[in-house]
């Protein structure tokens, strides 16, 4: 009798030796471990591997026929770049099994140096659609570890459709956030996700709040503390699915907590293998897991959007808070520039100021008021019946061209199937919409083959040098940084690339985070977004209120996802002249939630600010401050970015944490 199922692989983590040892005695097909930097990890460094311990763990692994990818899944600084190198010829010479990545650089990178590594997508990339794995494979990879955001129905159809291999989380600690979208803790503290350094925002209790009534909805809840994945009882379904890879989480977790959890998942996947017939879920098997679990568990995502069984808002088993609250550093002094920066400007022209819209009102507001490109946000003003009519579309078109504007469309902010066959939609209704601003490498093959102009959005989370010169090399024709980005990363990576356009945040609201899930839905009615729900989002708007009482909006759009706003918006306005001497081709103002009469204003004050090359700003820095409280601004990232993250310890966060 034949066996046509698939055996999985079984992937386990290992942060130290001894539980290399341990998950491999225990039955893992494969391991998973770090170096000592580019990983996502880092909070403590007596985890992880030197170069000698990796070169013994690919010897001993390798002499019992298993395999050893090494993470190197971390956003990468341009200063990082020769020791990144030398550290993929290292990892070639001892013959590990793939790396995997996060940043294109470090595709880029192998490809310049001729390291043939196997190339397996992070789970940071959120590849959660086909065009998404088919870019990835035509860039050399071979595997793609998806967004923890989809079903496994759809992991399948990626599958079938794409030819690479997937690889899904099954078991461990998992965040809330869209997998590479979540800039909080960048933000707040320079530790940014996208590097390993996450301070964990998540694990934080908030009050939910109507921010009609001034009601507490929920009070000291955990709002966005997921719970750990679990799917000891869901082995069939994941098999039938044909997932590769059936991946364990934890890293940073010692050997007897790995190793009960790794033989479990190998008992299961070899008993349903050997006979399905007698298969049946095993009460031993599953009180075990659930006796020694660290969180409570949910299946996550794997059989559609969760309802709030999702979230633990009790926070009672959570085993570890790196941080309590935190709020975005204010502007205290309007009259100082702290970037000082005055390069030769004697060869560049002014750059053109640049608005992305939510509405029409407000769009008509930039192109009447001097904007010179207008970018519509496809989710619009980020409101759950926000939309655009093909009325709007046309008249803004006609107004740009009566004007003498660019008109660019930014594509949607996660794309799965169902936003790109819209994109289809709009690309062949709409073809004067020639430019479009990307959030992700999914929409270049459709854009590239309609022969349209391509921008990257700061989502794509470009900051360095090699992941621009990856995107170029896709036909995009201008770039926008990560907002995680400082002042002088952007500066050394304009200077670095004088070829490439780039666009650089000036003015706006700063999205902390993106979720598939939604927030007002599971608290106010314990529900999925797949279910009926009564649209508490449309008739009232909310927010969460740390321990520090700072406020972060929750902003609902048409897809059902939630945005989180940072409690300060950000403006260069006092340091516009540094930013004037960096030479960018556009200068930005996020516009997407601003009523038409702020879109107005704050275009007509950049718009006059940069006129006269950032000098005397007094009066509009007055008209600034003048509507909105002068400490409610922010410089973002742009102070102190995320690349010099090593250099604050979690000591001095928690000391900044107390005086908050």
């Amino acid at each position: 009798m034949t066996n046509n199922l698939k055996r999985p692989e079984l992937l386990a983590p290992a942060g130290k030796t001894d539980v290399l040892t341990g998950v491999i005695n225990a039955g893992a097909d494969a391991v998973y471990v770090s170096g000592k930097k580019f990983n996502m990890r880092r909070h403590r460094k007596d985890f992880h591997f030197s170069d000698d311990d990796l070169r013994n763990c690919s010897e001993f692994i390798h002499e019992r026929g298993k395999k050893l990818y090494v993470v190197v899944n971390s956003l990468i600084g341009d200063n990082e770049i020769p020791e990144l190198a030398d550290f993929l010829h290292y990892l070639k010479s001892i013959h590990i099994d793939a790396i995997i990545v996060q940043d294109m650089a470090v595709a880029v990178l192998c490809t310049e140096e001729g390291i043939d590594i196997p190339l397996h997508a992070s789970t940071m990339m959120n590849i959660n659609n086909t065009q998404s794995a088919l870019m990835l494979k035509s860039a050399g990879f071979t595997r793609a570890v998806t967004s923890r955001d989809i079903s496994i129905d759809q992991v399948r159809r990626i599958r079938e459709e794409s030819g690479i291999e997937m690889e899904y989380f099954i078991h461990g600690d998992m965040c809330s956030v869209q997998s590479g979208q979540c800039l909080s803790s960048g933000l707040l503290f320079g530790k940014s996700a996208n590097r390993g350094q996450c301070l964990k925002m998540c694990r934080w209790s908030f009050d939910l709040v109507s921010e009609k009534t001034g009601d507490i909805i929920k009070k000291d809840a955990y709002l966005l503390a997921a719970k750990d994945m679990c799917i000891i009882q869901h082995i069939p379904d994941f098999i039938e699915a044909g997932i590769d890879s059936f991946k364990i989480e934890g890293r940073m977790k010692p050997i007897d907590v790995l190793v009960p959890i790794v033989t479990a998942y190998r008992r299961q996947i070899d008993a349903y293998l050997s006979n399905p017939l007698e298969y049946t879920r095993n009460y031993d098997v599953s009180r075990s897991i659930h006796d020694n679990r660290m969180r409570n568990m949910s299946t996550g995502f794997s059989f559609g959007a969760p309802d709030s069984s999702f979230i633990d808002i009790s926070g009672e088993r959570e085993p570890l808070f790196l941080s309590y609250s935190g709020s975005l550093s204010p502007i205290n002094d309007f009259s100082f520039d702290p970037f000082q920066y005055e390069a030769d400007a004697s060869n560049k022209k002014l750059p053109g100021l640049t608005c992305i819209a939510g509405s029409f009102e407000s769009a008509r507001q930039a192109i009447l008021n001097g904007a010179n490109t207008i970018v519509l946000s496809w989710e619009g003003d980020v409101q759950i019946d926000s939309h655009w009519t093909e009325q709007e579309l046309h008249d803004i078109h006609t107004l740009c061209k009566a004007h003498n504007k660019q008109l660019v469309m930014r594509t949607p902010r996660i794309t799965t199937s169902r936003e790109l066959n819209e994109l289809q939609f709009i690309v062949d209704r709409f073809d004067w919409i020639d430019t479009y601003a990307i959030t992700s490498i999914a929409s270049i093959p459709l854009l590239r083959s309609c022969n349209k102009t391509i921008w990257t959005d700061a989502s794509c989370n470009v900051i360095n040098g090699k992941s621009a010169k990856y995107y170029m090399e896709q036909g995009v024709s201008r770039i926008m940084p990560s907002l995680e980005a400082s002042f002088d990363t952007i500066r050394n990576l304009i200077a670095d690339n004088p070829h490439i356009p780039f666009d650089l945040l000036i003015h706006g609201t700063l999205t902390g985070m993106v979720l598939e899930h939604c927030l007002i839905a599971m608290n106010l009615s314990q529900s999925s977004k797949q279910e009926f729900c009564k649209m508490p989002c449309k008739y009232d708007h909310y927010s969460m209120r740390d321990r520090a009482g700072n406020l972060r909006s929750i902003r609902t759009d048409r897809y059902c996802r939630n945005h989180i706003i940072m409690e300060k918006e950000l403006t260069v306005l006092p340091a516009l002249k540094s930013f004037l001497s960096l030479g960018a081709h556009s200068l930005r103002i996020d516009a997407t939630d601003f009523p038409p009469e702020k879109t107005a204003r704050i275009i007509r004050l950049f718009k006059e600010a940069i006129h006269n090359k950032g000098i005397n700003l007094e009066e509009n820095i007055k008209t600034l401050t003048d509507c909105r409280d002068a400490s409610s601004f922010t410089y973002g990232a742009y102070i102190r970015g995320i690349m010099d993250d090593n250099s604050r310890s979690l000591y001095s966060l928690k000391k900044e944490e107390a005086h908050v």
